[in-house]
């Protein structure tokens, strides 16, 4: 089944707009997308660099799915994009995910999903021995974790939250991976992107549109 949708997510990238008649389109929706799903983020890896990728919004308008805003740059993980996400690899996940909260240093922008200031007691846990691996805490650590990236830094100026690894936590597969604002030339596993363009990206995003992101890597559409 991963396989047969990897071939129908090619299907909807290589097509800006394309009509729900369509066979494929009902096929991408019925394996794929959820029903009610009316819009999705396509990051797509460069193939000429292994940490730079790009973005596709579409969205579902009159029956027909189209792309929401031109084509925008992004960097992935300094090791790229992999099905076989390991914690400290330094590759961003491959596959298709759901959004989270959002969160940021900054005010919220006025985004439609459920936005957490961040102050410089927030943290998110990597400690693979932690029961509370890839989970967001809130000081004071009180042993009840050995390592956490602190949410306090530029990079999360504004971020939204890609549901990786977020129900049924397998310690050891990746944690805190988020789309946020790009402040370096590649991430440790993030997704990335100028702040103009992600700002334009979290406030189109509607929870009751059921919004998904989709990652794939450059060799996944090679010679399509």
């Amino acid at each position: 089944m991963f396989q047969i949708t990897r071939v129908l997510i090619f299907i909807a990238f290589v097509s800006s707009a394309f009509s729900s008649d369509n066979f494929f389109t009902k096929q991408f929706e019925k394996n794929y997308l959820k029903a009610a799903t009316k819009q999705f983020v396509l990051v797509v890896q460069d193939k000429k660099s292994i940490s730079k990728a790009r973005v596709y919004a579409y969205e579902k308008l009159d029956n027909k799915w189209v792309q929401a805003f031109p084509e925008m740059p992004a960097c992935i993980g300094y090791n790229g994009i992999t099905l076989n996400k390991r914690e400290g690899d330094g590759m961003s996940p491959a596959g298709l995910f759901s959004f989270g909260f959002m969160f940021g240093t900054a005010p919220n922008p006025g985004v439609k999903y459920e936005y957490r200031l961040v102050t410089d007691n927030q943290f998110w846990v990597d400690d693979t021995t932690s029961d509370l691996y890839n989970t967001w805490q809130t000081g004071p650590v009180s042993g009840r974790w050995k390592s956490a990236e602190k949410l306090n830094i530029k990079d999360y100026k504004y971020a939204v939250v890609i549901n990786y690894n977020t129900e049924n936590v397998v310690r050891g597969n990746g944690s805190a991976i988020f789309l946020h604002v790009m402040t370096k030339p590649s991430t440790t596993g993030c997704t990335s992107m100028k702040e103009g363009d992600l700002l334009k990206v979290l406030k189109w995003l509607t929870p009751e549109n059921k919004p998904l992101i989709i990652q794939e890597p450059a060799e996944f559409f090679a010679d399509k």
